[in-house]
């Protein structure tokens, strides 16, 4: 799987990228959960569309964690006050009960 993400969204180090590989490595291993007898070299058109559906998805959620998270740490007053919104916010847990709504719809 590692080498299938290095091939398509190779690592550079920035928090963008890794955002990207991150929903890469997830959407095809939920694809791999979902269809455990796809091919990721010729997959159906129901197996492509689910894949893209959960990459488009997980990346634009992480992106937009990444910015929250970057307007939270600029506006909180101090770094332990960053922290603990922070952590109240739990977007990891926010992001995943939305994900399970729209993949619903």
């Amino acid at each position: 799987m590692d080498a299938i993400v290095d091939a398509v969204q190779p690592s550079s180090g920035t928090q963008d990228a890794e955002a990207s590989r991150s929903a890469i490595s997830e959407s095809l291993s939920e694809l791999l959960q979902r269809f455990p007898e796809a091919d990721l070299l010729e997959l159906t058109d129901e197996q492509r569309e689910y894949v893209i559906e959960r990459y488009v998805g997980l990346d634009v959620f992480q992106r937009f964690a990444l910015d929250l998270g970057k307007d939270i740490q600029e506006k909180a007053p101090t770094p332990k006050i960053a922290l603990t919104w922070i952590s109240h916010t739990n977007l990891w847990h926010l992001g995943r009960e939305s994900e399970k709504v729209l993949c619903r719809q």
